[in-house]
Formats: structure tokens, C-alpha cells, sequence
């Protein structure tokens, strides 16, 4: 029973002085980052695979078929993290055979932007269920075209700045009815 206190103890002892280490005590704040810096920037980005979907939509409300992207952000110890910057999603036809599946993009929503530098519109794309921003992209006409069991390419870009770019790129099936 006293190891065990003793051990928690320490543990107080040491979150202690892990809080007092991010503080500033000349204007008593607390910043959470300490001398270490930004601990908590976005290192990854990838697709949620399992949630990433294209919809059919619903010709009866008028709702256009589309793709569900559910992007994931991961810090440096590789949790899920928000973070407020840019997704630029594009979507290009499938090349087989080769090691960049990225043929040619479409011309028509083949790129699509979403600037979520504020913090309400950022909030609004969040799932925190999934950990994950889900945001709603538009079909490219030429899509419809393309032969069943076809597949296609999605492209996610996220930057903070224009020096900080990630990447993840993710095939998708284009399923028969």
C-alpha cells in the first residue's frame, strides 16, 4: 500500500511540474507549449478510407451525387488533432499500371477548395466521432461517363502557410449500381 502511494505521489509530483513548466509567471498565463515549442502541430494528413464514400444522391430532393471526403489531421505523436488551414481536394481519372495513379485531372470540380482558417466554419466540418474533418465535395460531370467498377483518384492538400503543405492521395471505386 505505501508503494502505491508513493508512486502516486511522484505522479502528482511530476504533472505538477510538467503545468508549472508551460507557464508564464511574468503575466501568469498558461501557453501548454513550455520551452518545447509547438508541440501539437499537424504533421500527417490521410483519408478515412472506411469513411471516405461517394453519395448517389437523391434526384427526388434534388441532391447531385458527390463524394464524402473525411480527412484525418495527425500531431507528431500521431493523434488526431484540429487545425485551422486549407484542404484543396483534386480529382483525377485512374492510370493502372503505373506508380502514380494520377491521370488527367477533371476539368469541371476537379479542384475544389475549402478555407477553414476560422474557427466557426472549421468547427462546422469537424466530427468528433470520427476525429475528422468531413466536407462535402461535387462529382465532376465526367464522372458520370465512366464505365462501372471504374475507379478514380482524390488528392487532399492541407496547408497552414504557403511553406507548409501535406498530402494523401486515396483511389476510389466508382461502384455499379
Amino acid at each position: 500500500m505505501a508503494h502505491r502511494l508513493t508512486k502516486l505521489r511522484c505522479c502528482l509530483l511530476s504533472a505538477g511540474l510538467m503545468f508549472c513548466c508551460g507557464c508564464n509567471s511574468s503575466t501568469d498565463q498558461c501557453d501548454g507549449l513550455g520551452s518545447v515549442g509547438n508541440a501539437f502541430r499537424v504533421t500527417k494528413i490521410h483519408f478515412q478510407r472506411s469513411f471516405t464514400r461517394i453519395q448517389k444522391g437523391n434526384p427526388a430532393a434534388k441532391e447531385p451525387p458527390g463524394i464524402v471526403a473525411c480527412v484525418q489531421l495527425r500531431d507528431q505523436f500521431d493523434d488526431p488533432i484540429k487545425a485551422l488551414g486549407m484542404f484543396r481536394f483534386e480529382i483525377y481519372r485512374y492510370r493502372s499500371a503505373v506508380s502514380d495513379p494520377r491521370g488527367e485531372r477533371f476539368t469541371v470540380n476537379g479542384k475544389q477548395e475549402f478555407d477553414l482558417t476560422e474557427v466557426k466554419k472549421n468547427q462546422k466540418c469537424w466530427d468528433s466521432i470520427t476525429r475528422s474533418y468531413h466536407l462535402d465535395l461535387k462529382l465532376p460531370p465526367g464522372v458520370a461517363k465512366l464505365k462501372k467498377n471504374q475507379k478514380m483518384v482524390l488528392q487532399v492538400t492541407f496547408s497552414m502557410d504557403s511553406e507548409y503543405r501535406l498530402r494523401d492521395i486515396l483511389t476510389l471505386d466508382l461502384k455499379s449500381d
